[in-house]
This record gives C-alpha cells, structure tokens and sequence, in this order.
C-alpha cells in the first residue's frame, strides 16, 4: 500500500504542485457531497454502489466553478479520483456532511480538547 508521505514526495518535487492541494480538497469534499445529484443524471439501470463513468455539465459546472478549476481539469480529477469520492470509506463518511464532521469531533476531538462549533468559530472572519 503507498503511504501519504510517498504522494507528499511526489507533490513537493520540483514545481508547484503542492499549491493544487486546496483546488483538489475543494474539489473532492464537493463532489462527495453531490453524489445524490451525480445519480440523477444516470441512466435508470446504474448501479448506486458504482461511480458513474461521467458528471452532468451543470455538475461539471459547478465543481469548476466551486473548486477554481478548468471544466476539463474537473473531468480529468473525476475520472481519476471518482472511485476514492463514491467509496463508503470511513474517512470520506467523515466529511459527507457537518453531521458526520460533528461526528468525528465528538469521536475524537473532545478527548484532546477540541469541539467542532470553537474550530468554525475560530475561522470565522
């Protein structure tokens, strides 16, 4: 299995690949969100479990819009990151929504002194 420090390598190699990094969140935690909106579009006999081969223009529309990307630069991220955004992981459960974030934080923030609602307040502007 590759390690997070492995990718870490390849995004800090030369160039500035590690500044894509807040797009890429942008991009994954939206689209994992929008999954009942990516079925829609499907045809009637797609399978829920399986991520679609292709996003609807005003999904497309959106994640670029949303995310700071190019409308081919979001088709190339779902081809290559749709599997990792459908699968029922208990890391992309944790930001399905602000239940589930809530969720984590009470799991394991609160034993290390952290809460959810300090953290949303500490960012506020």
């Amino acid at each position: 299995m590759t390690s997070v420090v492995a990718l870490l390598k390849v995004i800090e190699a030369p160039g500035d690949m590690i500044s894509l990094l807040p797009q890429l969140f942008c991009f994954i935690s939206i689209a994992t969100r929008l999954k009942p909106h990516i079925l829609l579009v499907q045809h009637h006999k797609h399978s829920p479990d399986t991520p679609p081969s292709f996003l609807s223009r005003s999904i497309i529309d959106f994640l670029a819009a949303s995310s700071g990307m190019k409308a081919e630069e979001v088709e190339k991220c779902w081809s290559a990151l749709k599997d990792v955004i459908w699968a029922e992981s208990r890391f992309m459960q944790s930001i399905q929504d602000d239940g589930a974030l809530e969720k984590v934080f009470q799991e394991h923030g609160i034993a290390r002194g952290f809460r959810m609602l300090e953290l949303v307040n500490s960012c506020s502007i």
